[in-house]
């Protein structure tokens, strides 16, 4: 299993560059960041012989664990970090309740769904930037900022049947019903690593070379395409 190094400069970048994505961001979308989180869910786990990968239900867990070791080297180490409250609430909060709480929030949409298989690194840096967005409190509050996380990311219903009532007005959705479409996909970063990655690959690659005529008839256009995701609910 890596293990945090112990010195700074032996530090992969990925770690530094998320986690200074975590102590400085205000929740804007960042390339680094999400490349960074790929790279950490690969140490965990890697592609096998035969270019496959293996989702594991603790790599979650491992990914923290490395995170805030690696911050506390940071910290002690680099003056970039002599503040790190910022991350150190962003960790806490996303790994200690985000993530838990909206599994209790969806227990009945996504009990289906194994330990693992929604912390997934690209819907974790959705997480992380819906936390930051909300600028905090880092101490104190994170039920509060649990709170306006879940009601951030849970921006997605899809297709429902819509029912009428005797007096003829809609009936309002309620709010479990809204979700968080799994991101598998990210413009300008690529696929999730994960057992996805291969075959959302070569499907871009597919696009990226089909006949332009073709994408035009189908009213598809590439570069328009900013995340492709999956509906948990499935």
């Amino acid at each position: 299993m890596p293990k945090v190094s112990q010195s700074a400069a032996e530090l992969p970048n990925s770690f530094a560059l998320l986690l200074g994505y975590l102590n400085f961001s205000a929740g804007a979308f960042d390339v680094s960041a999400w490349k960074s989180i790929n790279d950490l869910y690969a140490q965990f786990e890697p592609i096998t012989a035969a270019g496959e990968i293996v989702e594991r239900s603790d790599t979650v867990d491992k990914v923290a664990d490395a995170l805030r070791g690696a911050l506390k080297l940071l910290h002690q180490t680099d003056p970039v970090f002599r503040d790190v409250g910022q991350a150190e609430g962003a960790l806490r909060i996303v790994f200690d309740n985000v993530l838990p709480a909206y599994r209790a929030f969806h227990s009945d949409l996504l009990e289906h769904q194994a330990i693992g298989a929604i912390e997934r690194p690209f819907f974790l840096m959705a997480v992380f930037q819906a936390v930051l967005e909300t600028g905090g409190p880092w101490e104190g509050q994170d039920d509060v900022v649990v709170k306006r996380t879940l009601r951030k990311i849970n921006d997605y219903m899809g297709w429902r049947p819509v029912a009428v009532l005797e007096n003829d007005q809609l009936s309002e959705p309620y709010p479990h019903e809204r979700v968080r479409p799994l991101p598998i996909y990210r413009s300008g970063v690529g696929a999730a690593h994960g057992h996805f990655s291969r075959l959302v690959n070569q499907a871009i690659q597919i696009l990226e070379t089909a006949p332009k005529e073709l994408l035009q008839q189908a009213d598809f256009d590439l570069g328009l395409l900013t995340e492709l995701s999956v509906d948990p609910r499935a």
